[in-house]
């Protein structure tokens, strides 16, 4: 499968979806691996309803996440929901 991102078009590499129904309504909630033509790879963040093609997301370069671990450094209890193994 492809994905377009900020930095053009990528492969979608792996997917976990977590299928959620809220007042009544289903979405799939979503984080992708992406890799870029390059190589460089890409975590992508979505959601979309169970039935729509369309997905609103966040996506962020492999080292932005070490940033985002970085910042969780002044989060620790969102790094903790989160799982990760920051502070």
């Amino acid at each position: 499968m492809r994905a377009t991102t900020p930095w053009g078009k990528a492969s979608i590499v792996e997917e976990a979806i977590v299928e959620q129904e809220i007042g009544g309504r289903d979405y799939h909630a979503l984080v992708q691996l992406l890799e870029l033509r390059d190589g460089e790879q890409l975590v992508r963040f979505g959601a979309r309803g169970a039935a729509a093609k369309r997905l609103g997301c966040l996506s962020l370069r492999a080292d932005d996440l070490e940033r985002l671990t970085e910042a969780l450094l002044d989060t620790p209890r969102l790094a903790t929901v989160l799982r990760l193994g920051v502070g």
